[in-house]
C-alpha cells in the first residue's frame, strides 16, 4: 500500500468536506453517510464532490 497517496487522499477528502459543506462537524456525518450509501470508491466520490462544488 502506498502510504503517501493514502495520506494525501485522506487530507484532500477532509479539506473537500470543509469547503463544500462550510464547516467541520455540522455536515461530516451526512457526507460520510452519502459516501457509504453511494458504494463508490473514495477517489471517485471525492472527484464528484469537487466537481459539484465548482
Amino acid at each position: 500500500m502506498n502510504w503517501p497517496y493514502v495520506t494525501i487522499g485522506i487530507l484532500l477528502f477532509i479539506v473537500a468536506i470543509y469547503f463544500i459543506d462550510g464547516g467541520w462537524a455540522q455536515n461530516l456525518g451526512g457526507v460520510y453517510k452519502n459516501y457509504r450509501d453511494s458504494k463508490l470508491p473514495l477517489s471517485v466520490f471525492i472527484r464528484l464532490l469537487l466537481k459539484r462544488h465548482e
